[in-house]
């Protein structure tokens, strides 16, 4: 759920109501194709916007819809039932300044992959039908996933990673093994590097230096150089979080490159910190940067609650030229009580000063969902508070049955400035619940012109919300407000509503909104059978 994005500097933003800052455009009411998977939308508001779905049976469909009314212009359908046996789309996506499918096809007489992209015309939505071949391999890892009836094939095999200007691809996959014991399994990855002509620059298989059973890995990069890189959660022994009152773990940052007769290791450990949450990036100074959350004290979550880790503070590492890791700037960055206090119940926010005093001030249950990184050298992590609880509910005849409760709460942001300071630390209140996922929770971050703007669906009544009260419950599916919070780049909050949301109509997933460009994020309202287009642009 993380998005790490890098971000032009620009000056700062005006105090007032954001939602003036944009404009909303709905446009008309259109059917979804029937009993397709919603890829999502790709485009630009120059040349077009294009929603693609999947018919596993026989077609791609791709609907085109204009950019200024929103109104479907068009229905391409495109037949893949003559394409290889177990054909899978793996990715819709810009790259080099053309519009790509990433699809694979395995040949089972051969016992081999192969992945290839064509590129899609904006201007009527087909494809050129010039596949190019990328990737020859033995057989990937992956899912299984229906690709018609009663056909199954291996999904999800390929992940895609690009470099901070967009000038380099990562491909990367892990083979299939049929050794099960994941104590005596080590993975072995294909890492390969493409420019923006799709030319191979490098790539190669590397046997992991760990077995399966204390490895696990958790964020792949490339950088503009063509240097891949692995970030991994390494176990010191047993799998276990701790041992004692120390992290039982490391991490490490693996280095791939054209060339490398062995990948290099990375050590990184925190002090005597548990890292919660920790991702990697590459600066406009071409410097490698781990950014993420952490906690001095490891405490096992309470019973019932499935997901949920307490957190300090933030932490930024940079790897330089050498290869060697050192704290960037102050290192870590604390939470201020005085944020942790806010919005809480008062017998909460007397805990909270109670712990300060011992130095023992925490954020409940947050998990990092943003890591930006700003040319000028500044950065901002955004987390999120998240909770998944197991709950019981009686029935008339004695029994009972067992359901979760998914809690989407608060949204807390901290920004570090290029003297290395924290420059702010922010709180935005919301209570979101709801027993289906995700649904229509959660929250989506925009930046346009030096602010940044959180949208999300929220109970009515904290629209004027004050610091001391604590917010009002949303319900999953339920009536709210459409309302966005912007921070400015002086640390200033403000709150506005864009529109009402009401029960039963059109839904929208704000989490699920696309940025779109640097001044448009576009997404659709939908129910069952019928969609509209929605187009938030930022005016200033």
């Amino acid at each position: 759920m993380l998005a790490l994005w890098y971000l032009p500097f620009l000056g700062y933003g005006q105090n007032g109501s954001p939602a003036d800052e944009f404009k909303v455009v709905m446009g008309p009411l259109h059917e979804f194709p029937k009993k397709c998977e919603d890829l999502g939308y790709l485009g630009n508001m120059k040349e077009g916007i294009l929603q693609i779905s999947l018919d596993r049976k026989a077609n791609i469909l791709i609907q085109r819809f204009s950019t200024d009314k929103l109104a479907p212009t068009g229905l391409v359908r495109i037949d893949i039932s003559e394409m290889p046996d177990r054909f899978v789309p793996d990715q819709f996506t810009w790259f080099g300044g053309n519009l790509y499918m990433f699809y694979s096809t395995w040949d089972k007489d051969a016992g081999k992959e192969h992945l290839f992209a064509d590129r899609i015309s904006l201007g009527d939505g087909k494809f050129a039908n010039q596949p190019i071949g990328l990737i020859e391999a033995d057989k990937i890892a992956g899912t299984l996933a229906a690709t018609g009836f009663y056909k199954f094939a291996t999904a999800n095999k390929y992940r895609f990673d690009f470099s901070v200007d967009s000038s380099k691809m990562l491909v990367s996959y892990r083979k299939y093994t049929d050794i099960k014991d994941d104590a005596k399994s080590k993975d072995v990855l294909g890492f390969f590097v493409f420019d923006q002509d799709l030319k191979l620059i490098w790539g190669d298989e590397f046997r992991m230096p760990y077995t399966e059973k204390i490895m696990d890995n958790d964020d792949f990069a490339v950088d503009s150089k063509g240097t891949a890189y692995l970030l991994s959660k390494v176990y010191e022994g047993k799998r276990a979080e701790k041992a004692g009152d120390e992290p039982n773990y490391h991490y490490e940052i693996l280095k791939f490159g054209q060339g490398f007769t062995e990948l290099k290791q990375i050590k990184i450990r925190l002090d005597d910190k548990f890292i919660n949450d920790i991702y990697l990036a590459e600066n406009m100074q071409g410097e490698m940067i781990c950014g993420g959350f952490y906690r001095t004290v490891f405490k096992s979550v309470s019973k019932g609650i499935i997901h949920g880790l307490n957190v300090d503070g933030a932490f930024l590492v940079k790897i330089d030229q050498n290869d060697s890791l050192y704290k960037l700037q102050k290192g870590y960055y604390e939470f201020p009580s005085e944020i942790l206090s806010e919005f809480e119940k008062r017998s909460t926010a007397n805990a909270v000063e109670r712990k300060d005093k011992k130095d023992e001030a925490e954020v409940p249950s947050v998990y990092l969902r943003n890591f930006l990184v700003a040319d000028d050298g500044s950065y901002v992590f955004v987390g999120e508070e998240y909770l998944i609880e197991e709950r019981t509910m009686p029935s008339s005849d004695g029994s009972s049955t067992k359901y979760f409760k998914y809690v989407f709460g608060d949204i807390y942001a901290m920004k570090i400035g290029v003297n290395g300071e924290m420059a702010w630390a922010k709180k935005i209140p919301k209570s979101q619940e709801g027993k289906l996922g995700l649904g229509s929770m959660s929250y989506k971050l925009f930046y346009c012109k030096g602010d940044y703007y959180f949208f999300y669906i929220d109970n009515i009544k904290n629209l004027n919300l004050a610091p001391d009260k604590v917010p009002y419950r949303y319900l999953d599916q339920a009536a709210g407000l459409l309302m966005v919070s912007k921070i400015d780049e002086k640390g200033e909050v403000t709150k506005g509503k864009l529109s009402a949301v009401k029960a039963g109509d059109m839904m929208i997933k704000p989490a699920e909104l696309d940025w779109f460009s640097d001044s448009v994020i576009l997404g659709r309202t939908f129910n069952k059978s019928s969609s509209k287009l929605v187009k938030i642009e930022c005016m200033k």
